[in-house]
C-alpha cells in the first residue's frame, strides 16, 4: 500500500489528472461499445460496427490500402491521403477567405458608423438565411470543384467573424481612446496600436467558432456533390450501407477537429499572453 502514493505521484508528474480522466472516459466508451455490439449479434454489428473493426479499417487506410470493400465489394479510387488533402485544402482556403473578408468588414463597420448603418441590414438578412439550402445553387454556379466549397465555407463563416470583430472594435475603452487622442495619435495609429489589439479576444473567439463551422461546411458541401474528399467518402459509404467506413470517416473528422481546436488554443495563448487570466 505504501507504493501507491509513490506510483500516483510519479504518474501525476508525467501526465495531468485531466488527461488521465479523458483517457479513462475514452477507454470506457470503447470497452462498452465493443462489448455491447459483441452481445448484440449481427444486427448491432451492422448498425453500429465495432471499435476494433473501425481501428482496423483506419490502420489499413493509412497504410496505403483501399477504402471500402467491407460491403458490396466497392472500393474508392483514391487513397485516404488524397481524400484528406482535398478536404483540408478546401477547408484552408475557405477559412482564409472567410477570416480575411470577415475581419476586414468588421473593422470597417466598427470604425465607421455610416458604413455600419448601410451594411448592417444586409448582414442580418444574409445571416437569417438557412445557408445550407444554398449549397445546391453553389454547385450549379461553380461546379463540383474547389471554388464551390470555398464559397460555401465563406457563406457559413464570414458573418460571425464580421459581427464579433465589429463588437470588439466598438468596445474599446473610451478612456484609452482619449489617452491616445491626448498623445496626438492619428486615427490610423490608434487603430493599429489600440483598436485591433483590443479586439483580438473577440476576433479569436469568432475564429474558433468559424473553424468548427468550416469543418462541418466542407463535409456538407462534399456530401452534397463531390467526387473526392471525406464528405464524399461518407456519402458513398452511406449509400452502400457501409457503417464501418462511415464510422472510420467520422473518427478522422473528430481527430481533425481536436487538432484544430488545440491549434487555436495555442495561437490564442500566444497572441493573448498579455491578457490576464483568472483561474477557477
Amino acid at each position: 500500500m505504501k507504493l501507491l502514493p509513490k506510483i500516483y505521484a510519479r504518474i501525476k508528474g508525467c501526465v495531468s489528472l485531466v488527461t488521465l480522466c479523458q483517457v479513462a472516459i475514452i477507454a470506457a466508451i470503447i470497452i462498452i461499445w465493443e462489448s455491447w455490439v459483441e452481445s448484440g449479434g449481427a444486427i448491432a454489428l451492422f448498425f453500429f460496427s465495432k471499435p476494433s473493426i473501425i481501428a482496423g479499417a483506419l490502420i489499413e487506410w493509412f497504410a496505403g490500402g483501399p477504402i471500402g470493400g467491407s460491403v458490396g465489394g466497392y472500393v474508392f479510387a483514391y487513397t485516404i491521403y488524397e481524400h484528406l488533402s482535398v478536404t483540408l485544402l478546401e477547408l484552408l482556403y475557405g477559412l482564409l477567405v472567410s477570416i480575411g473578408i470577415g475581419i476586414a468588414l468588421g473593422i470597417i463597420m466598427g470604425l465607421s458608423k455610416t458604413i455600419n448603418r448601410i451594411i448592417d441590414p444586409f448582414i442580418m438578412a444574409f445571416y437569417a438565411l438557412p445557408r445550407i439550402t444554398l449549397a445546391p445553387l453553389l454547385i450549379l454556379w461553380f461546379g463540383l470543384g474547389l471554388l464551390s466549397k470555398v464559397v460555401f465555407i465563406w457563406m457559413l463563416c464570414f458573418v460571425i467573424l464580421a459581427i464579433n470583430t465589429y463588437y470588439g472594435v466598438t468596445s474599446v475603452d473610451i478612456r484609452l481612446r482619449n489617452q491616445f487622442d491626448v498623445l496626438g495619435a492619428t486615427r490610423w495609429q490608434r487603430t493599429l496600436k489600440l483598436t485591433i489589439p483590443w479586439s483580438l479576444p473577440w476576433i479569436l473567439s469568432a475564429v474558433k467558432v468559424a473553424v468548427s463551422l468550416a469543418l462541418s461546411g466542407v463535409i456538407v458541401a462534399e456530401y452534397i456533390a463531390a467526387s473526392i474528399g471525406l464528405g464524399y467518402v461518407i456519402n458513398r459509404a452511406t449509400g452502400m450501407q457501409d457503417t464501418n467506413t462511415i464510422y472510420a470517416g467520422l473518427v478522422i473528422l473528430m481527430v481533425i477537429g481536436i487538432i484544430l481546436n488545440a491549434a487555436m488554443k495555442s495561437i490564442e495563448a500566444r497572441v493573448l499572453k498579455w491578457k490576464p487570466t483568472k483561474e477557477i
